[in-house]
């Protein structure tokens, strides 16, 4: 007679003590600390990943929301798509405030170098 016997064991505790962190007060320097000290609360903060997702700096004012808890959850996993759509919804609300002007021929050689970066950033 043949008898099978399964093991199973957690890989983690799921008692475990969520990870969190108050923005609220955070400058430019806690910033860069906790990207290395913890990356996965780090891009846990929304300012921070929509500034990955779409390449750009963060905004500081960003981190300090007024309307609703500064509080942040660390997250164990953490998506870096970005739809398209919301792209190229963001490029065309920078085009239409653009002006017939040097500087707009400036900012939409930007965009297309933006947009060229990406592009090849997914092949």
């Amino acid at each position: 007679c043949s008898r099978t016997i399964t093991i199973s064991r957690p890989t983690f505790p799921e008692d475990r003590p969520k990870k969190s962190i108050d923005t609220a007060n955070l400058n430019a320097e806690d910033i860069e600390s906790l990207k290395k000290s913890d990356p996965f609360l780090y891009f846990s903060i929304p300012a921070v990943h929509k500034a990955a997702v779409h390449n750009r700096e963060i905004d500081l004012p960003a981190l300090h929301p007024d309307s609703h808890s500064s509080r942040v959850e660390r997250r164990s996993r953490i998506s870096f798509e970005c739809h398209t759509d919301l792209l190229m919804e963001e490029f065309m609300e920078e085009l239409s405030g653009l002006s017939n002007s040097n500087a707009s021929d400036d900012a939409l050689d930007a965009i297309m170098g933006s947009l060229t970066l990406m592009t090849d950033k997914e092949q």
